[in-house]
């Protein structure tokens, strides 16, 4: 199979797109973790950040439950054509859930 530089390219960038989006998600949900605990009113400012924070939980949560199962199940298709991108994505993937599991049921 001839794959073109063009179709490589486009596919680097989904996946590098799907990596961000997860790593950012990872953050989102460690900055409200973080800011759950502090959201009584002797703390105003973190109040609001958790109150802008929370609405946008689920929605969240299912983007990055999708983004990350395509990592983890896409990438291994692409070991062939892309290697090292394949290889970091399935990291990223499997890694990010890891880190879920450890900011809901630890950290709790």
């Amino acid at each position: 199979m001839n794959v073109s530089p063009t179709t490589t390219r486009n596919w680097e960038r989904i996946f590098l797109i799907a990596e961000v989006f997860v790593i950012f998600a990872l953050f989102y949900g460690l900055a409200l973790q973080i800011s759950w605990h502090y959201d009584v009113s002797e703390h105003p400012h973190f109040m609001a950040a958790y109150r802008v924070l929370s609405p946008m939980l689920m929605p969240m949560v299912y983007a990055f439950l999708g983004a990350s199962m395509f990592l983890i199940f896409a990438s291994p298709f692409f070991l062939r054509s892309l290697r090292s991108v394949a290889v970091r994505a399935w990291i990223i993937g499997a890694g990010s859930i890891l880190c879920a599991g450890f900011l809901c049921f630890v950290l709790r």
